[in-house]
């Protein structure tokens, strides 16, 4: 089977309005469905069956936008809550967190 014009987009998600691509890896899961010659990700077992009761439905809809790499900077002074923002960013979308203080610490 061929991965559909989706990708690895959720077409849940997508009309939900979810404008960040569902982060997958090994210990993340993902629920395929296959519909006629193409599979589908779904990223939670509730998406995947709402594509399965009315798969034309979503099929419906225009492709997704580009994957664009996420790059940010969070600024802020001592204690604000920058760690904590980027640790919930790492765990919910799958974003690589970079501290500078973290590596500068590893190697002293």
């Amino acid at each position: 089977k061929q991965s559909s014009r989706f990708g690895r987009w959720d077409p849940v998600l997508l009309e939900q309005g979810v404008a960040i691509q569902p982060y997958q890896s090994a210990g993340r899961l993902t629920y395929p469905v296959v519909y006629r010659a193409h599979t589908y990700f779904m990223s939670t077992l509730d998406n995947r069956q709402k594509f399965m009761d009315n798969p034309l439905h979503f099929l419906k809809l225009h492709s997704p936008p580009p994957v664009v790499p996420v790059k940010l900077a969070i600024v802020g002074p001592p204690k604000s809550g920058k760690t904590m923002l980027a640790r919930r960013l790492e765990r919910d979308h799958g974003i690589v967190c970079l501290s500078a203080g973290e590596a500068v610490r590893q190697f002293m």
